[in-house]
Protein backbone atom coordinates (compact mmCIF):
# COMPACT_ATOMS: atom_id res chain seq x y z
CA UNK A 1 0.00 0.00 0.00
CA UNK A 2 2.98 2.34 0.21
CA UNK A 3 4.54 4.03 -2.79
CA UNK A 4 7.87 2.79 -4.03
CA UNK A 5 10.62 5.32 -3.64
CA UNK A 6 10.72 6.17 -7.34
CA UNK A 7 6.95 6.11 -7.82
CA UNK A 8 4.91 9.20 -8.61
CA UNK A 9 3.66 11.18 -5.61
CA UNK A 10 1.18 14.04 -6.01
CA UNK A 11 0.93 16.66 -3.27
CA UNK A 12 -2.50 18.30 -3.10
CA UNK A 13 -4.38 20.87 -1.06
CA UNK A 14 -7.97 20.04 -0.11
CA UNK A 15 -9.38 23.41 -1.17
CA UNK A 16 -8.27 27.00 -1.15
CA UNK A 17 -6.27 28.41 1.75
CA UNK A 18 -8.60 28.40 4.77
CA UNK A 19 -10.89 25.73 3.31
CA UNK A 20 -10.98 22.05 4.26
CA UNK A 21 -12.69 19.78 1.77
CA UNK A 22 -10.88 16.62 2.85
CA UNK A 23 -13.83 15.27 4.90
CA UNK A 24 -15.94 15.30 1.71
CA UNK A 25 -13.11 13.66 -0.24
CA UNK A 26 -12.68 10.96 2.37
CA UNK A 27 -16.39 10.19 2.70
CA UNK A 28 -16.79 10.07 -1.10
CA UNK A 29 -13.55 8.19 -1.80
CA UNK A 30 -12.16 10.85 -4.16
CA UNK A 31 -9.61 13.58 -4.61
CA UNK A 32 -10.65 16.60 -6.66
CA UNK A 33 -9.81 19.97 -8.14
CA UNK A 34 -12.01 23.03 -8.45
CA UNK A 35 -11.11 25.88 -10.82
CA UNK A 36 -14.82 26.70 -11.09
CA UNK A 37 -14.33 29.75 -13.34
CA UNK A 38 -13.17 27.32 -16.05
CA UNK A 39 -16.69 26.58 -17.26
CA UNK A 40 -17.99 23.45 -18.90
CA UNK A 41 -16.98 19.83 -18.46
CA UNK A 42 -13.36 18.83 -18.95
CA UNK A 43 -12.35 15.49 -20.41
CA UNK A 44 -9.38 13.14 -20.52
CA UNK A 45 -7.10 13.93 -23.43
CA UNK A 46 -7.84 17.64 -23.48
CA UNK A 47 -4.78 19.39 -24.92
CA UNK A 48 -2.60 21.83 -23.05
CA UNK A 49 -3.31 24.49 -25.67
CA UNK A 50 -7.06 24.09 -25.17
CA UNK A 51 -6.66 24.30 -21.41
CA UNK A 52 -4.56 27.45 -21.70
CA UNK A 53 -7.19 29.05 -23.96
CA UNK A 54 -10.02 28.22 -21.55
CA UNK A 55 -8.05 29.38 -18.49
CA UNK A 56 -7.09 32.65 -20.20
CA UNK A 57 -10.72 33.29 -21.14
CA UNK A 58 -12.10 32.46 -17.68
CA UNK A 59 -9.32 34.17 -15.67
CA UNK A 60 -8.84 37.44 -17.62
CA UNK A 61 -6.74 38.99 -14.82
CA UNK A 62 -4.11 36.23 -14.77
CA UNK A 63 -0.69 36.90 -16.24
CA UNK A 64 0.55 34.72 -19.09
CA UNK A 65 2.74 32.83 -16.61
CA UNK A 66 -0.23 32.39 -14.27
CA UNK A 67 -2.36 31.01 -17.10
CA UNK A 68 0.36 28.49 -17.95
CA UNK A 69 0.72 27.37 -14.30
CA UNK A 70 -3.04 26.94 -13.86
CA UNK A 71 -3.41 25.03 -17.12
CA UNK A 72 -0.47 22.82 -16.15
CA UNK A 73 -2.06 21.95 -12.78
CA UNK A 74 -5.41 21.08 -14.37
CA UNK A 75 -3.71 19.09 -17.12
CA UNK A 76 -1.60 17.15 -14.62
CA UNK A 77 -4.71 16.06 -12.73
CA UNK A 78 -6.57 15.08 -15.90
CA UNK A 79 -3.90 13.60 -18.16
CA UNK A 80 -0.72 12.88 -16.19
CA UNK A 81 -1.92 11.38 -12.89
CA UNK A 82 -2.24 7.60 -13.14
CA UNK A 83 -4.01 4.80 -11.28
CA UNK A 84 -1.86 3.60 -8.32
CA UNK A 85 -0.03 6.94 -8.06
CA UNK A 86 0.21 8.16 -4.47
CA UNK A 87 -1.71 11.23 -3.30
CA UNK A 88 -0.45 13.14 -0.26
CA UNK A 89 -2.93 15.76 0.96
CA UNK A 90 -1.59 18.45 3.27
CA UNK A 91 -4.41 18.96 5.77
CA UNK A 92 -4.41 20.63 9.21
CA UNK A 93 -0.77 19.85 9.92
CA UNK A 94 -1.10 16.21 8.85
CA UNK A 95 -0.53 14.27 5.65
CA UNK A 96 -3.47 12.19 4.37
CA UNK A 97 -2.30 9.38 2.13
CA UNK A 98 -4.23 7.76 -0.69
CA UNK A 99 -3.72 5.71 -3.84
CA UNK A 100 -5.40 6.78 -7.08
CA UNK A 101 -7.89 4.06 -8.09
CA UNK A 102 -9.85 5.58 -10.98
CA UNK A 103 -9.67 7.69 -14.12
CA UNK A 104 -10.62 11.36 -14.30
CA UNK A 105 -14.30 12.31 -14.46
CA UNK A 106 -16.13 15.64 -14.33
CA UNK A 107 -19.55 16.15 -12.74
CA UNK A 108 -19.85 19.81 -13.77
CA UNK A 109 -23.44 20.49 -14.77
CA UNK A 110 -24.81 17.39 -13.01
CA UNK A 111 -27.82 18.66 -11.00
CA UNK A 112 -27.45 15.82 -8.46
CA UNK A 113 -23.74 16.34 -7.81
CA UNK A 114 -22.51 17.60 -4.44
CA UNK A 115 -20.21 20.54 -5.13
CA UNK A 116 -18.77 20.72 -1.60
CA UNK A 117 -15.82 18.51 -2.43
CA UNK A 118 -15.35 19.88 -5.99
CA UNK A 119 -16.67 18.24 -9.15
CA UNK A 120 -13.54 17.33 -11.14
CA UNK A 121 -12.52 14.07 -9.55
CA UNK A 122 -10.59 10.84 -9.39
CA UNK A 123 -11.45 7.89 -7.17
CA UNK A 124 -8.95 7.30 -4.36
CA UNK A 125 -8.34 4.55 -1.80
CA UNK A 126 -7.59 6.60 1.31
CA UNK A 127 -4.93 4.71 3.24
CA UNK A 128 -4.38 6.68 6.42
CA UNK A 129 -2.97 9.77 8.12
CA UNK A 130 0.48 10.53 9.49
CA UNK A 131 2.24 13.38 11.25
CA UNK A 132 4.93 14.90 9.01
CA UNK A 133 8.59 14.60 9.92
CA UNK A 134 10.92 17.61 10.03
CA UNK A 135 12.39 16.81 6.62
CA UNK A 136 8.95 17.37 5.04
CA UNK A 137 8.63 20.99 6.20
CA UNK A 138 8.78 22.23 2.63
CA UNK A 139 6.01 19.89 1.53
CA UNK A 140 3.79 21.09 4.39
CA UNK A 141 4.13 24.70 3.19
CA UNK A 142 2.87 23.87 -0.29
CA UNK A 143 0.42 26.40 -1.72
CA UNK A 144 -0.18 24.84 -5.15
CA UNK A 145 -3.45 23.01 -5.70
CA UNK A 146 -1.55 20.02 -7.05
CA UNK A 147 2.04 19.28 -8.02
CA UNK A 148 4.18 16.24 -8.69
CA UNK A 149 6.80 15.71 -6.00
CA UNK A 150 10.18 15.67 -7.74
CA UNK A 151 12.52 15.43 -4.73
CA UNK A 152 13.74 11.85 -4.24
CA UNK A 153 14.50 12.64 -0.59
CA UNK A 154 10.94 13.83 0.00
CA UNK A 155 9.52 10.76 -1.76
CA UNK A 156 11.62 8.51 0.50
CA UNK A 157 10.42 10.43 3.58
CA UNK A 158 6.78 10.00 2.53
CA UNK A 159 7.46 6.33 1.81
CA UNK A 160 8.69 5.85 5.41
CA UNK A 161 5.62 7.60 6.80
CA UNK A 162 3.27 5.46 4.75
CA UNK A 163 5.11 2.32 5.82
CA UNK A 164 4.28 3.19 9.43
CA UNK A 165 0.60 3.07 8.58
CA UNK A 166 0.97 -0.65 7.93
CA UNK A 167 1.09 -0.94 11.73
CA UNK A 168 -2.45 0.49 11.94
CA UNK A 169 -4.82 -2.42 11.19
CA UNK A 170 -7.90 -0.18 11.13
CA UNK A 171 -6.41 2.13 8.48
CA UNK A 172 -5.23 -0.88 6.49
CA UNK A 173 -8.69 -2.49 6.65
CA UNK A 174 -10.38 0.74 5.57
CA UNK A 175 -8.00 0.95 2.62
CA UNK A 176 -9.00 -2.57 1.59
CA UNK A 177 -12.70 -1.73 1.91
CA UNK A 178 -12.29 1.31 -0.29
CA UNK A 179 -10.42 -0.72 -2.85
CA UNK A 180 -13.23 -3.30 -2.93
CA UNK A 181 -15.85 -0.56 -3.23
CA UNK A 182 -14.14 1.31 -6.06
CA UNK A 183 -14.12 -1.88 -8.08
CA UNK A 184 -17.91 -2.22 -7.73
CA UNK A 185 -19.34 1.31 -7.85
CA UNK A 186 -18.47 4.78 -9.13
CA UNK A 187 -19.00 6.70 -12.35
CA UNK A 188 -16.26 4.71 -14.13
CA UNK A 189 -17.42 1.26 -12.95
CA UNK A 190 -21.21 1.14 -13.18
CA UNK A 191 -22.27 -1.29 -15.91
CA UNK A 192 -25.62 -2.55 -14.63
CA UNK A 193 -28.67 -1.09 -12.92
CA UNK A 194 -29.60 -2.38 -9.47
CA UNK A 195 -32.25 -1.36 -6.97
CA UNK A 196 -30.12 -2.48 -4.01
CA UNK A 197 -27.23 -0.29 -2.74
CA UNK A 198 -23.90 -2.08 -2.53
CA UNK A 199 -23.12 -3.42 0.96
CA UNK A 200 -19.83 -4.91 2.06
CA UNK A 201 -20.18 -7.26 5.06
CA UNK A 202 -16.54 -6.54 5.89
CA UNK A 203 -17.52 -2.95 6.69
CA UNK A 204 -19.92 -4.15 9.39
CA UNK A 205 -17.24 -6.44 10.84
CA UNK A 206 -14.73 -3.59 10.95
CA UNK A 207 -17.13 -1.24 12.77
CA UNK A 208 -17.89 -3.94 15.34
CA UNK A 209 -14.15 -4.40 15.86
CA UNK A 210 -13.70 -0.64 16.21
CA UNK A 211 -16.35 -0.55 18.93
CA UNK A 212 -14.51 -3.07 21.10
CA UNK A 213 -17.91 -4.63 21.77
CA UNK A 214 -19.38 -1.48 23.36
CA UNK A 215 -22.10 0.89 22.17
CA UNK A 216 -20.52 3.80 20.29
CA UNK A 217 -23.35 6.23 21.09
CA UNK A 218 -21.66 8.86 23.31
CA UNK A 219 -24.96 9.35 25.17
CA UNK A 220 -25.72 5.68 25.76
CA UNK A 221 -27.16 5.22 29.27
CA UNK A 222 -25.18 1.99 29.77
CA UNK A 223 -22.02 2.48 27.69
CA UNK A 224 -19.92 -0.15 29.50
CA UNK A 225 -22.59 -2.85 29.67
CA UNK A 226 -22.35 -5.75 27.24
CA UNK A 227 -24.59 -8.57 26.07
CA UNK A 228 -23.37 -11.41 23.88
CA UNK A 229 -24.99 -13.87 21.51
CA UNK A 230 -24.71 -17.62 22.06
CA UNK A 231 -21.81 -17.51 19.60
CA UNK A 232 -20.02 -15.02 21.87
CA UNK A 233 -20.44 -11.99 19.64
CA UNK A 234 -21.50 -8.60 21.08
CA UNK A 235 -25.17 -7.76 20.55
CA UNK A 236 -24.71 -4.54 18.60
CA UNK A 237 -26.45 -3.15 15.54
CA UNK A 238 -24.44 -1.30 12.91
CA UNK A 239 -26.31 1.76 11.67
CA UNK A 240 -25.65 3.81 8.54
CA UNK A 241 -25.96 7.34 9.92
CA UNK A 242 -26.86 8.61 6.45
CA UNK A 243 -29.14 5.92 5.01
CA UNK A 244 -27.96 4.05 1.94
CA UNK A 245 -31.31 4.91 0.36
CA UNK A 246 -30.34 8.59 0.72
CA UNK A 247 -26.98 7.99 -0.96
CA UNK A 248 -25.19 7.37 2.31
CA UNK A 249 -21.90 5.52 1.89
CA UNK A 250 -21.30 1.93 2.99
CA UNK A 251 -18.14 3.02 4.78
CA UNK A 252 -17.02 3.06 8.46
CA UNK A 253 -16.98 6.88 8.42
CA UNK A 254 -20.76 6.66 7.86
CA UNK A 255 -21.41 3.74 10.25
CA UNK A 256 -21.76 3.34 14.00
CA UNK A 257 -22.19 0.30 16.24
CA UNK A 258 -24.92 0.83 18.83
CA UNK A 259 -26.84 -1.27 21.31
CA UNK A 260 -30.43 -2.26 20.37
CA UNK A 261 -31.88 0.32 22.76
CA UNK A 262 -29.93 3.24 21.26
CA UNK A 263 -30.72 2.05 17.75
CA UNK A 264 -34.44 1.98 18.58
CA UNK A 265 -34.30 5.47 20.09
CA UNK A 266 -32.63 6.86 16.97
CA UNK A 267 -35.11 5.09 14.67
CA UNK A 268 -38.38 5.61 16.57
CA UNK A 269 -37.87 8.69 18.72
CA UNK A 270 -39.77 11.89 18.00
CA UNK A 271 -36.36 13.53 18.47
CA UNK A 272 -34.83 11.32 15.80
CA UNK A 273 -33.08 14.10 13.90
CA UNK A 274 -31.01 15.05 16.95
CA UNK A 275 -29.98 11.43 17.39
CA UNK A 276 -29.07 11.12 13.72
CA UNK A 277 -26.91 14.23 13.99
CA UNK A 278 -25.25 12.87 17.15
CA UNK A 279 -24.56 9.51 15.50
CA UNK A 280 -23.19 11.21 12.39
CA UNK A 281 -20.70 13.27 14.40
CA UNK A 282 -19.73 10.30 16.57
CA UNK A 283 -19.14 8.02 13.58
CA UNK A 284 -16.95 10.60 11.85
CA UNK A 285 -14.89 11.18 15.01
CA UNK A 286 -14.47 7.46 15.77
CA UNK A 287 -13.37 6.87 12.20
CA UNK A 288 -10.89 9.75 12.37
CA UNK A 289 -9.39 8.37 15.59
CA UNK A 290 -9.06 4.94 14.03
CA UNK A 291 -7.33 6.31 10.92
CA UNK A 292 -5.01 8.47 13.05
CA UNK A 293 -4.19 5.47 15.26
CA UNK A 294 -5.42 7.13 18.45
Amino acid sequence: MSPNETGTVWVMRAGKVGEDRFPQWESSGVCAIGFHPVTGRLHSGITHAELEARVAKCYPDKTEAGVKRTAAMIGSFINVMRIDDTVAVVDHGKIRFGAVSGDFYDLTGDPDADEDGYLRRRSVRWLGTADPTADLAGVMKARSTIYRLESADNRRALHRLLDRLSGNPYAAAVGLLEYRATHRVGPEAITTVTTEPYRDPKAVELVIQRSGGFCENPECEHPRFQHFTQAGKPILQVDHVVDLALNGRDHPANMIAVCPNCHAIKTLSADGERWRSLFREAAAELHRRGIDGE
